[in-house]
């Protein structure tokens, strides 16, 4: 009997070592169960993180986008306000635009990259009609730089034309309402 007390002793401290051992092992399976988790949870943040980033940037370039398309009809806008009052086109008032001196410019090629813009042209408001040598001044439409592009904004500016003309003797400025549409490329 103290045989089989000895041997059931033994085999309850093994049972134990085993439960122990089983226990270490479930309490180091949970540590590292819990490591996976904080891993999984610190990759789903991170992964946030970056999808939050994407969507800041695109907003970003949508509004750089929209604020460069702003920019370059200003800078258009500041352009024909500056070719409306340039020697080349200007009959000494403000927003006044000589015919004269625009059907002289018409054809010279050296100036076509001169002011910085893909189009230039000059309409009397009255119909559309394009101005050459011999039907000057009974013409329409002046087009003084002529690339254009898909990729380019039309600013109009109105403007008044005036040309010189003789009657009885006498010379005078002949005025009409027109408008000078410059064509800028956008990127």
């Amino acid at each position: 009997m103290v045989k089989n007390n000895i041997m059931w002793m033994k085999k309850t401290k093994c049972q134990m070592k085993i439960q122990k051992s089983s226990d270490f092992c479930l309490s180091r399976c949970r540590g590292q169960l819990k490591i996976k988790q904080m891993s999984f949870m610190l990759l789903a943040v991170v992964l946030f993180f970056i999808i939050v980033g994407l969507f800041f940037i695109s907003f970003s370039f949508s509004r750089l986008k929209q604020d460069a398309t702003t920019l370059n009809k200003e800078n258009a806008i500041a352009t024909a306000l500056r070719l409306a009052g340039s020697p080349e086109f200007s009959c000494g008032k403000d927003y006044c635009i000589s015919l004269d001196k625009a059907m002289a410019l018409r054809g010279m090629s050296s100036y076509s990259g001169f002011w910085g813009v893909s189009s230039i042209e000059i309409w009397k408001l009255s119909g559309n009609r394009n101005c050459t040598i011999s039907n000057y001044p009974d013409c329409d439409v002046i087009v003084i730089a002529n690339n254009k592009d898909a990729n380019q904004i039309l600013t109009p500016l109105f403007v008044s034309l005036c040309r010189k003309e003789v009657e009885n003797n006498a010379v005078y400025d002949k005025c009409e309402l027109g408008k000078l549409l410059v064509g800028y490329k956008v990127e």
